[in-house]
């Protein structure tokens, strides 16, 4: 990993990323100095300082918004890189008239027989047995010439298109020195939520490191957490009708600030995008951890009454400082 020796925070210079569910891969935002210090000023705790805080918050409407995110969805970029087409492709050929009953014929032993759900010895060898006599026709069909010559070319267009996803998201945050923050709980290595591809791994952040910095966030209330006022979120309830009785359903997508001291509140805009949501409090998280050495109090699972109180003096001179300047000799 690159070592930064000083990192410039002017107007869209920090970009972060969320990898948050099955149906969003990923949803960046991007912050500004002006963010950046109203949400630092509320890491202090003392309640009247927060007052003054909100006040002066609520002034300028649209540093009370988040900002506007690049979303990508595992569809896009299913359909971009051509998986879509290929598993199209490979679907149609196994309807194929010569080779449907075939093909059936294996796909239905290796779902029967799996290798996992052996529990003898025994079995584990009949198992192999059973697959290694239908090993080659399944290399036939699935490594067949057609199918070969199209590899390449399917290879070709994914790495394209992945190559211009990522300089779309740094385009979107800023063309000057954009930093890479990421979420510290994994990529969604190899999973699948309800048939929806999760398109997991660690390819983003390894292109984004060879043009920008790639920095990883505790995650920690992330996404449980209200960036404007730092009180714990809840999920809405909705009433749901099932076989003619009524239930209480909890909407995870959505949460729900319910301070009533809140800016959102007075401006009627509790309910935010989790998404959007957790993107903005990495990159709250990880630029407080680089700017002043701590992070945000709420967002430091090992929190104490102590470095809440060593937090506030960095904190202040953070916010004293000369924001036509830069923020210069800190180090990661």
């Amino acid at each position: 990993m690159k070592i930064i020796d000083t990192l410039k925070v002017s107007k869209q210079s920090t970009l972060n990323t969320k990898e948050d569910s099955c149906f969003v891969k990923t949803e960046l935002v991007n912050l500004n100095v002006n963010l950046v210090s109203q949400e630092t000023c509320y890491g202090d705790d003392e309640e009247s300082e927060s007052k003054d805080a909100n006040a002066s918050h609520s002034k300028d409407p649209e540093d009370n918004l988040i900002p506007k995110t690049f979303r990508i969805t595992s569809k896009f970029i299913d359909r971009g890189s051509g998986q879509q087409k290929q598993l199209h492709k490979l679907e149609k050929a196994k309807k194929a008239p010569n080779l449907r009953q075939e093909v059936l014929s294996f796909e239905a032993m290796k779902s029967d027989y799996p290798m996992f759900s052996a529990k003898t010895p025994d079995e584990v060898e009949e198992f192999e047995i059973l697959h290694e006599s239908q090993k080659q026709d399944r290399r036939d069909f699935y490594y067949s010439n057609s199918r070969c010559r199209g590899q390449p070319r399917y290879e070709f267009q994914r790495r394209r298109f992945i190559n211009k996803l990522c300089v779309g998201e740094r385009n979107h945050v800023s063309k000057k020195n954009p930093v890479l923050f990421v979420g510290d709980r994994g990529y969604g290595i190899n999973s699948q939520i309800n048939g929806h591809l999760r398109c997991g791994g660690t390819w983003k952040a390894k292109i984004h490191a060879q043009y920008c910095p790639v920095l990883t966030t505790n995650e920690h209330n992330t996404s449980q957490t209200c960036v404007f006022c730092f009180s714990k979120t809840s999920h809405p309830l909705k009433i749901v009708s099932r076989k003619n009785k009524q239930y209480l359903h909890s909407v995870n997508g959505t949460p729900i600030c319910m301070n009533p001291d809140c800016v959102l509140r007075s401006r009627g805009e509790t309910h935010k995008g989790r998404n959007s949501l957790s993107s903005l409090a990495i990159g709250l998280a990880g630029l407080s951890a680089v700017a002043i050495g701590q992070s945000i109090p709420c967002f430091d699972p090992t929190i104490s009454k102590s470095k809440a109180d060593n937090y506030k003096s960095p904190a202040k001179a953070f916010l004293n400082r000369n924001t036509t300047g830069s923020v210069s000799s800190l180090k990661v």
